[in-house]
């Protein structure tokens, strides 16, 4: 849904997001078309700053952005949403789904372990999370398409933590893994998100009947 705004289509997303940057002047009726265009901007560079780290802006192969590809329709273009699954897919794809930080940068922690500082230090430095496979897999959906080859290809994501259901506990998907063979789970034996998501996956995400466009015909 777009909002036209004088001579602008301004989309939802820019609303928002003028909104929570407190861009918006109080009284502000968006829906009725009512915000100047100044005031995007205003918000538009409030965004950009808040996105800079006490250093400046972070460069840093995060998985984060696989986010703007799955959640929404209007934050990238398509040839942006394919660069970012090459980049996800190239950097952060592992067995059990996504690293938290590329193995290139020096910063990368291959292992969760040690004590509590060096574990600590790992967490978001490369540790996999599996909850990822969710927004990995619908972004993957929507660049590639959805039809029954591409179901089967999806699937196959999910192939390396059915592995695991034996490993730490019956039938459950650990909190964490190691970011390098023979990635070992670590943290929580048992986490809910990493329970629930795949079998979203399973059911919101490969069931579906509705065949959406593909950005990335193969």
């Amino acid at each position: 849904m777009d909002e036209d705004f004088g001579n602008r289509r301004t989309s939802c997303h820019e609303i928002r997001r003028a909104s929570l940057c407190g861009a918006l002047p109080r009284g502000s009726d968006a829906s009725r078309g009512v915000l100047p265009r100044e005031i995007l901007e205003r918000s538009r560079r409030i965004s950009l700053r808040r996105n800079r780290g006490p250093e400046g802006n972070d460069a840093s192969i995060r998985p984060n952005q696989i986010y703007a590809v799955a959640l929404c329709n209007d934050q990238v273009t398509e040839e942006q949403a394919e660069q970012i699954l090459r980049i996800v897919e190239d950097h952060m794809l592992t067995p059990v789904r996504l690293r938290t930080l590329s193995p290139k940068d020096n910063r990368y922690r291959p292992r969760y372990e040690g004590a509590v500082a060096e574990r600590d230090g790992a967490y978001h430095q490369g540790t996999v999370w599996p909850f990822l496979l969710g927004p990995f897999v619908i972004a993957w959906r929507k660049v590639n398409g959805n039809s029954t080859a591409k179901n089967r290809q999806a699937r196959a994501f999910l192939d390396g933590l059915e592995g695991h259901f034996h490993d730490a506990c019956l039938g459950q998907v650990s909190e964490i893994f190691d970011a390098e063979a023979p990635d070992r789970a670590r943290g929580c034996f048992a986490q809910a998100w990493s329970v629930a998501e795949p079998l979203r996956v399973l059911i919101e995400e490969l069931d579906a009947k509705a065949k959406a466009k593909p950005i990335r015909e193969k």
